[in-house]
């Protein structure tokens, strides 16, 4: 049989509670900015590859010109998949941030598209600078091997001049094609293209800075997330007979 006993141990009477002094909230998490990078980025190279996928099997070999319009579907599908992508990771850091107010929930949606962009061109320029790093230790190796087989380099000189000649390639011909106005108004266009993907690529970082401060304010609890003590008013024990 079992039988059912009560007993108490300082156990506070009602309406008291153990006293807790002033709570201290730290505004700022670093661990919710961090999580929020990492689900951005995953987003990010996710709809990256679903996009390749889906460009390449959209392109026809057949037609007259197999790659009109991918270009532009490209950009269009970048700058959504961004907006997601930063949207998402803002949510999850003002969700894991645990502040409850509008601002603190905004503050961290910005610092997770801070990051995520900080590293989006860091990834780039490492890229772009080990490029230029393989071009320049192979005609580095290529002039050394030049250097210990004892070539003239005015021989080389005279070589490629040959070579530029026989195919009809002078000095003035190069000139006379810079000086001509459809390869001017050719530069003009590109340097217009550039100017306009410049300010597209700044207005696009804007937007996507909104997206997270936005997914930062949706995600952000409605009451603020903190461990309570609840007083104990009694503890029942169970012996048996």
């Amino acid at each position: 049989m079992f039988r059912e006993s009560r007993e108490s141990r300082n156990i506070p009477s009602s309406g008291d509670y153990e006293g807790r002094g002033p709570v201290v909230i730290n505004r700022i998490s670093w661990g919710a900015i961090i999580a929020g990078v990492v689900v951005a980025l995953v987003f990010q190279m996710v709809f990256s590859l679903l996009g390749l996928g889906i460009g390449i099997g959209a392109i026809n070999p057949t037609e007259a010109n197999p790659m009109e319009g991918l270009g532009a579907g490209a950009v269009i599908w970048w700058v959504a998949s961004m907006l997601i992508s930063l949207f998402l990771g803002g949510y999850v850091a003002g969700r894991l941030a645990g502040m409850p107010r509008n601002e603190e929930g905004i503050a961290h949606g910005v610092l997770t598209w801070s990051v995520f962009t900080l590293f989006s061109f860091f990834l780039l320029t490492t890229t772009i600078g080990g490029a230029f790093n393989v071009i320049g230790n192979t005609l580095s190796k290529s002039l050394s091997i030049a250097g210990q087989q004892n070539i003239n380099p005015t021989e080389v000189k005279e070589k490629i001049s040959q070579e530029l000649d026989q195919r009809g390639i002078t000095k003035e011909g190069i000139q006379e094609q810079v000086q001509n106005p459809e390869n001017r108004q050719k530069a003009e266009e590109i340097s217009t293209v550039a100017s306009k993907a410049g300010i597209f690529g700044a207005i696009g970082l804007i937007l996507g800075g909104i997206s997270a401060a936005l997914g930062g304010l949706s995600g952000r609890p409605k009451h603020l997330l903190e461990d309570v003590k609840v007083p104990v008013k009694e503890r029942v024990y169970v012996t048996n007979k």
